[in-house]
């Protein structure tokens, strides 16, 4: 490791997360802080890949001479990363650790971004749940897999950036555009996903002027068309006839059967074949869980996916206590959560047989999960937005 170099791209990658927390609001010692802390999990994170010949490492080797990659789109998936690594490792001539610090400040930005959704939400919760809230946004799993080279950190950062911009999109509606390209490029069928979100949130209430309300929503139609297509294509699922392409469901349950199979390897795969829907949603979301973890990376994993259940439970003891249920308010921002959270867990849960995959892919939406868990928490604890059991109906 070329330690100058790295230590000026440290201290570069430093001063612009420390600016970013300015624009968000987040208190000079706490950036800090989350910036050294996600820092050391970069520098751990990439030196268990060069041990372990991991995707991070397997990424920097080869965009040094992206050439020599077969079988990869340079401008869309993996071959994405290649490209954009290939900038700083051939053609500024960075070593694995400078490239890493690079990803680090991506993933970090994403990080101070998930800290300022998070803590504005839960300053006035109870001391006790503070707690909780805190040891996820310091959990050493979701920094450990933003912090190094790959699509995580880029894809944690653009979703957490998007969900920003729906608390104020009035304000921040243009940081929606360029954080959804990027999630198309890099995983297709998550950028389908989003585009549904983003279209359901757009076509709503949405505070955003109105000379810029039918223009915004040309373009989305316009885009969904487009990326629609793309991912269709991307994801072989089309069938030909003479209309053209056009979206085959046998092709998509295919899909999803051969996806669970070819995850199933490895010391975390499980049988999701022979789970039902909700074990199945649960197993992806919270598992690991100290029975059937192995070795420190597993105990770790437990720990962090312990808090994340405890998160989730909470709000459901709450409500069961109070015997009332809260009253889902139809905004933009809510529309687009519950849209993106219920395709993106349900899919990639049906999918993914690795629960190795599912901590770094669940990462996508962890954040816009526990936003809503927060939200509902804080109705059920202030008594606004609620309604008691006895009198709620079902139509």
């Amino acid at each position: 490791m070329n330690i100058f170099e790295s230590s000026f791209i440290l201290l570069i990658t430093f001063l612009i997360a420390y600016q970013y927390s300015k624009i968000v609001k987040i208190k000079r010692k706490r950036a800090i802080k989350l910036f050294l802390w996600h820092t050391l999990f970069c520098f751990i994170c990439t030196q268990f890949s060069i041990q372990n010949q991991l995707d991070a490492y397997g990424y920097y080797v080869g965009s040094q001479d992206i050439s020599s990659v077969k079988y990869v789109d340079f401008l869309s998936n993996t071959g994405f990363i290649f490209t954009f690594n290939s900038i700083f490792s051939n053609y500024l001539g960075l070593g694995i650790y400078s490239c890493a610090l690079i990803f680090s400040l991506i993933g970090g930005i994403g990080v101070i971004t998930m800290d300022a959704i998070i803590t504005s939400i839960t300053k006035d919760s109870n001391p006790k749940i503070k707690i909780l809230y805190e040891l996820f946004i310091w959990s050493p799993s979701l920094h450990f897999w933003t912090s190094s080279i790959g699509k995580d950190a880029i894809l944690f950062t653009s979703i957490n950036l998007i969900l920003y911009a729906f608390l104020k999109p009035r304000r921040r509606f243009l940081i929606i555009l360029p954080c959804f390209i990027l999630v198309a490029i890099i995983r297709p069928h998550i950028g389908i996903v989003l585009l549904f979100s983003i279209i359901g949130a757009t076509f709503s209430r949405i505070e955003i002027p109105r000379n810029y309300r039918l223009l915004i929503r040309l373009i989305i139609i316009l885009g969904f068309s487009y990326f629609i297509s793309l991912g269709i294509d991307f994801l072989n699922l089309g069938t030909a006839n003479i209309y053209g392409d056009q979206l085959n469901f046998e092709k998509i349950n295919n899909l999803i059967k051969y996806q669970r199979t070819i995850t199933e390897v490895g010391n975390y795969s499980i049988d999701m074949n022979s789970l039902n829907v909700p074990l199945r949603l649960f197993a992806y979301m919270f598992r690991p869980l100290f029975l059937d973890s192995n070795g420190l990376l597993g105990i770790v994993a437990s720990i962090d996916n312990l808090v994340l259940l405890s998160i989730f439970i909470y709000p459901i003891l709450l409500a069961v206590t109070k015997k009332r249920i809260p009253i889902i308010n139809f905004s933009s921002v809510n529309i687009f959560l519950i849209i993106f959270i219920c395709f993106s867990w349900f899919f990639l849960s049906s999918t993914t047989s690795n629960l190795g995959l599912a901590l770094r892919h669940k990462l996508m939406f962890v954040v816009p999960l526990v936003y809503s868990l927060t939200t509902i928490t804080k109705g059920l604890r202030t008594d606004n937005n609620i309604k008691n059991f006895n009198q709620s109906k079902i139509y």
